[in-house]
């Protein structure tokens, strides 16, 4: 014979199976979310790992807590690095700025010198403080003007200046100028 439970305050038991079945459906979820997130993190430290092939190269050990961390660390050491290349270039431009302004005016000076046919001769040139300052003599029958120099010198110096110091007959009408060019940075 069956047997039936009939009465209305019967306790209702559940198998172990069906238990287990329970436990499974309801932890299916948590364990897709946790396994998902792993993936993610995973995926997302490939990325890392492809976009900075040079700072994983040093690495020896893979955390994925600590990555991030380490990738900061490193954009920071190379940014570090790329200022002072940065701070090293704008030296050495403004070093060769430096030198090339301070014989500019000489070069000038000089070609000016070539295309005339006179005789000169320079005493003295002194370059100190961001300041020149040329004392020299001119042979000829007349002064030349210099006023072309002094422009093309204007363009790149400031209050630059010459100016006739003296002037001394040697022979007849042949002379000597003294001039005195000056000029600051």
């Amino acid at each position: 014979m069956e047997r039936l439970n009939l009465y209305k305050t019967k306790e209702r038991r559940i198998s172990i199976k069906k238990f287990l079945i329970f436990v499974i459906i309801v932890l299916i979820p948590f364990f897709s979310a946790f396994f998902l997130s792993q993936f993610w993190v995973y995926q997302s430290i490939s990325k890392t790992v492809e976009s900075y092939p040079l700072v994983f190269n040093n690495i020896t050990f893979l955390e994925p807590l600590e990555i991030p961390k380490i990738v900061e660390n490193e954009i920071l050491k190379y940014d570090s690095k790329l200022n002072i290349i940065v701070n090293k270039i704008t030296y050495y431009k403004n070093y060769l700025n430096k030198v090339y302004y301070s014989k500019y005016f000489l070069q000038e000076l000089l070609d000016f010198f070539k295309k005339k046919n006179e005789r000169f001769f320079i005493k003295s040139i002194n370059f100190s403080d961001g300041k020149f300052k040329i004392l020299f003599y001119e042979f000829s029958n007349q002064k030349d003007d210099f006023s072309e120099v002094v422009n093309k010198l204007n363009n790149v110096y400031k209050n630059v200046g010459i100016s006739l110091k003296d002037t001394k007959t040697l022979y007849s009408d042949f002379k000597m100028f003294e001039f005195y060019l000056e000029g600051e940075l």
